[in-house]
């Protein structure tokens, strides 16, 4: 659009309409960008949190068979959720 601008006369209030327009819906994507970025990263956190919980109980010797609240303060604190 900009390239056309300089080619060829275009009235330039239609012009800044279009181009403003246009800025507005690259803002709104680049938001839209950032708070999908945000989400997959936070995700990612809650992923590899889950995963050494997981590790940990694995590599314990003996087997959780029921939850004390020892456990439950386990959880809570390694964890990026209430559980």
């Amino acid at each position: 659009m900009v390239d056309e601008n300089s080619k060829k006369v275009m009235d330039q209030k239609e012009y800044l309409k279009k181009y403003n327009e246009l800025v507005e819906r690259n803002k709104k994507a680049q938001d839209e960008l950032n708070e999908i970025d945000e989400n997959q990263q936070e995700n990612k956190v809650r992923k590899d949190s889950i995963d050494t919980f997981i590790d940990r109980l694995k590599s314990q010797e003996t087997i959780l068979t029921d939850f004390d609240e020892v456990s439950i303060s386990f959880s809570r604190c390694h964890l990026p959720f209430s559980a």
